[in-house]
């Protein structure tokens, strides 16, 4: 057993396909690539938020000012789209705030290690987690874990 099998930076800074389903549950054909918690830029970005809080807490904020801190955070994961609009920060952060159940998925994959090991890099990259692949994915990493 090496090392590699517990790193997860490498993955996490190339992210992984969030595929996007419809209100229904049905597939969008649409998806996000969003980088993991555990890459450069999103630990910049979390220093960043950070200092801005700070900063707020110290001059009186209100919601507008700590929900801008929070979308600018995770606008920080996605890197990549499907869709015909332009990919850009703004656009990012239109999506976050228009649609609040991408945000929080994009929030739950980000913070889901397991899904950027070397074992889970490795499967199939456009794997939901809840999924039955997702699944065996972690456990495959569990298994691994166990063996060291």
């Amino acid at each position: 057993m090496t090392i590699e099998l517990f790193t997860t930076v490498g993955a996490a800074n190339e992210g992984i396909k969030l595929p996007l389903n419809l209100p229904d549950g049905s597939s969008s054909g649409h998806w996000l690539r969003v980088r993991g918690r555990d890459s450069g830029v999103f630990r910049r970005a979390e220093h960043e938020a950070a200092r801005k809080i700070r900063a707020m807490s110290q001059q009186g904020s209100d919601f507008d000012q700590l929900e801008s801190a929070r979308i600018d955070l995770l606008a920080s994961l996605v890197i990549g789209w499907s869709f015909d609009d332009d990919f850009n920060d703004e656009n990012v952060r239109r999506l976050l705030v228009d649609a609040p159940a991408v945000a929080e998925s994009i929030d739950s994959i980000a913070g889901d290690r397991a899904l950027f090991f070397k074992i889970a890099s490795d499967a199939s990259e456009t794997t939901p987690p809840g999924t039955t692949a997702s699944k065996r994915r972690r456990k495959a990493a569990s298994k691994a874990s166990e063996k060291a």
